[in-house]
């Protein structure tokens, strides 16, 4: 029986944990590993006077009732933490279990001592870092939530205002509730794979909904984490609603673009066709009586080559290849104008106009503007059949780089001309076919589909660009940007218009690739009383004018190997004072508008007619 005593004595002596034996004064034994807690060395003679003298003062009262409650048998904690001083002063976090045993014949308590400082520490630290991350998640701009079992199990504020559902709606309903019905199986199909370990992209992009059915388009990054001891997902949302919108609108843009390349090039050949038709039936009616029985009928053609030529003109209108005369402008005069003339008939509507007064002029063809007004105010009138209020407003803007960049114009100095009205309004799909050319929602024989195609291009022709917002029962809303000039010159008001005189016997070198268009053009010319020469190609052009110096030079602008620019540069080089009329189906690129500002040079638009061809010439050779 001693040797069992001595062999629990070693034990206790050599334990590792703090061993302590009181009974409500000093310890009645403790061990090597207690000193050790308390900072005192081995072979120190340590005398405790009091007890719990090295408990912390504030919390002695509590170890003395748990220690009373113990030796009287009464119910007490078993394990609890206190806090201990160090021989040197030095507070510790102790964890305490705590036993009543009967030592030398009396009741006693047994407690085992354990330092958890470095724990407790290692806590407070984890328990401050994830406060403070958890601060830093909460308030994020981007939206961060954790999806486990098909729930919310946490979302930040940013989830809440992105979605726009609370975040006791986000965390009560299962998550793919808030995903667009198209895209729900999409993206629960990658939650699950995910989960289960599968090879899913990182990042996707779909569309949420709203409370009240809004759609917004997010870009989604996820990552598997564990979360609670369960697998989970950790997403970061982010808003990219503007991106697809500006996204869709570029890709709408080059859509446009390349149908009006399409357009552009069958209404200029098209043009050369009726330029020959217009040509022949002009020359038969001058040489018939009215009473002839053809001349109605030669009458009838030349009527229907006009409408025809009316169509091409729109489609070079949406090609932005149409025929601009463009002057410094008021576009607040043109406005009022147009108001006036296409509403003051029309009862029922009440028209809000607001004319920026100190508008920055700008360089347009006023007709061709005009045109574009009046299909807008066309349009709204037709979504307004029992009247309505029509809002006219300019401004002055500065556009800024990523505009530029979405509608591939220059940033800097704008007028914004904003046409709205509240009427019938149009949906998404009407919306983004809306300037496609031979696009209507009339009813067939109603219109052919090239007038807003037409006002797309002739803004476009000019540097601008147009927009259209618009929502079904609400009302459309067009927003028209057109460049500011930097040009200080008077605004025009007026066209000037040539008066036909007689013509005089001159020689005309007729430059035309298509035969078709040269016969045609030589036979008016003829007519016309002129003598004419004619070249196929520009090499043929100077080696005929070098050769005859002609008195006036009618150019097509559009032939292959030498364009008609280089060869007015050539043919000016060789004559200065050369006498030139560009003549082509589209309108001038840039660089060869700037020809007719120079001295002696006229432009004609195919197809033309006879009188329109005499009224160039005489305009020309009276210079």
């Amino acid at each position: 029986m001693q040797e069992l005593i001595k062999l629990y004595e070693l034990i206790a002596e050599l334990s590792p944990v703090a061993i302590v034996v009181t009974r409500g004064t000093g310890p009645l034994y403790y061990n090597r590993a207690y000193l050790n807690l308390l900072g005192y060395e081995q072979e120190e003679k340590v005398v405790f006077n009091e007890a719990f003298t090295h408990v912390h003062p504030e919390d002695r009262v509590m170890v003395a009732e748990y220690n009373r409650r113990r030796l009287r048998g009464e119910e007490a904690p078993n394990n609890y933490e206190i806090r201990m001083v160090k021989k040197n002063g030095e507070v510790i976090d102790v964890e305490v279990s705590a036993t009543r045993i009967i030592y030398q014949g009396e009741p006693a308590a047994l407690s085992y001592l354990r330092d958890i400082t470095l724990r407790k520490k290692m806590a407070r630290d984890l328990a401050e870092s994830a406060e403070k991350y958890r601060s830093v998640v909460e308030n994020a701009l981007e939206a961060v939530y954790i999806v486990q079992d098909g729930q919310i199990k946490f979302a930040n504020r940013a989830t809440s205002k992105l979605s726009g559902w609370s975040y006791e709606e986000l965390t009560s309903r299962p998550f793919v509730d808030f995903i667009h019905p198209s895209d729900r199986e999409f993206v629960h199909s990658n939650y699950l794979k995910r989960i289960m370990g599968e090879d899913v992209p990182p990042n996707y992009e779909f569309r949420i909904q709203g409370p009240e059915g809004e759609v917004k388009w997010v870009e989604l990054m996820v990552v598997r984490i564990e979360w609670e001891g369960k697998p989970a997902t950790l997403n970061f949302l982010r808003d990219i609603t503007e991106h697809k919108e500006l996204e869709a609108r570029m890709l709408r843009a080059g859509r446009i673009e390349a149908v009006g390349v399409l357009a552009g090039g069958i209404a200029h050949d098209f043009n050369n066709i009726l330029m020959g038709i217009m040509g022949h039936a002009s020359l038969m009616l001058l040489e018939v009586e009215k009473s002839h029985p053809h001349y109605e009928r030669l009458k009838a053609i030349e009527n229907q080559v006009q409408a025809a030529a009316e169509l091409t003109k729109q489609l070079l209108s949406y090609a932005r290849a149409g025929r601009y005369n463009v002057e410094i402008s008021d576009v607040n005069e043109a406005l009022r104008q147009m108001v006036k003339l296409f509403w003051r008939a029309k009862k029922g509507v009440r028209i809000n106009q607001h004319y920026d007064p100190n508008l920055w002029p700008v360089e347009i063809d006023k007709e061709q503007m005009g045109e574009v007004f009046r299909q807008i105010f066309l349009n709204s009138y037709q979504a307004m059949p029992g009247g309505g209020v029509v809002t006219v407003r300019t401004e002055n803007v500065e556009l800024k780089e990523q505009l530029s960049r979405t509608y591939r114009r220059p940033a800097g100095k704008y007028v914004h001309i904003t046409l709205g009205d509240n009427g019938q309004g149009m949906s998404q799909e009407i919306r983004d076919r809306l300037f496609e050319p031979y696009f209507t929602t009339r009813e067939m024989g109603r219109g052919v589909g090239l007038g807003m195609a037409a006002a797309y291009g002739i803004v476009k022709g000019h540097g601008g660009f147009i927009e259209v917002e618009s929502e079904e029962g609400v009302g459309t809303t067009f927003h028209i940007y057109l460049p500011a000039s930097g040009r200080m010159e008077k605004i025009a008001s007026d066209y000037a218009s040539p008066e036909a005189t007689a013509e005089e016997r001159k020689t005309i070198l007729v430059v035309e690739d298509e035969k078709l268009v040269a016969d045609v053009t030589m036979a008016m010319l003829k007519h016309l009383g002129y003598e004419v020469l004619t070249a196929a190609s520009g090499k043929e052009a100077l080696q005929i004018y070098g050769e005859t110096r002609p008195d006036l030079v009618i150019l097509d602008m559009i032939m292959p190997e030498m364009p008609g620019e280089e060869v007015f540069k050539r043919i000016r080089r060789l004559n200065p004072e050369a006498r030139i009329i560009l003549a082509s189906g589209y309108s001038l690129e840039e660089s060869a508008r700037e020809i007719l500002d120079e001295p002696m040079v006229e432009f004609l638009h195919k197809p033309y007619q006879l009188q329109e061809l005499a009224q160039k010439l005489e305009a020309l050779l009276r210079e």
